[in-house]
């Protein structure tokens, strides 16, 4: 008998073990609408909103601009972050200069100046924490040069 009860618990151990629910390990991508993290915004200026759908809690988290350097190396440079201070609040984003981002419940909002520049266009990365087990967003934020006055 006292085997019998000895495979009914080994049994029932196995099986408990076996169905446990694993899934808070894994994360999932943000579902976006537009489903696109390039924002390209024309010489004029104007307003985006991007949703995420399935986000728990949107933050701003940092701003920065990429340059190559030695050996075609990528490097962010300009960060503007939480971590180091010098991002002041996650929701609300005006240190960019050109541009405002802001967190308006599970939409990311970014108003752009107008580009008076004809020589250079202008472009930022927005990092973006989504909370619970979604994955974060990087968002490239590119606006157009402003068109030449040559006649």
């Amino acid at each position: 008998m006292k085997k019998y009860l000895f495979l009914f618990f080994a049994v029932c151990a196995v099986a408990l073990v076996a169905c446990s629910d694993d899934d808070d390990d894994k994360y999932i991508m943000p579902q976006l609408s537009p489903n696109n993290t390039n924002i390209i915004v024309t010489a004029s200026g104007g307003e985006k909103t991007i949703t995420v759908s399935n986000a728990v809690d949107l933050n701003i988290t940092q701003i920065n601009n990429k340059e190559k350097g030695a050996n075609d190396k990528i490097s962010e440079t300009n960060v503007l972050s939480i971590k180091n201070g010098k991002l002041k609040d996650s929701k609300n984003v005006t240190e960019g200069g050109w541009f405002t981002a802001k967190i308006v419940d599970k939409k990311i909002v970014i108003k752009v100046t107008e580009n008076t520049d004809t020589e250079n266009a202008r472009d930022k990365y927005i990092h973006v924490s989504c909370g619970g087990s979604v994955y974060g967003l990087s968002l490239y934020l590119k606006q157009d040069k402003a068109a030449s006055q040559d006649k």
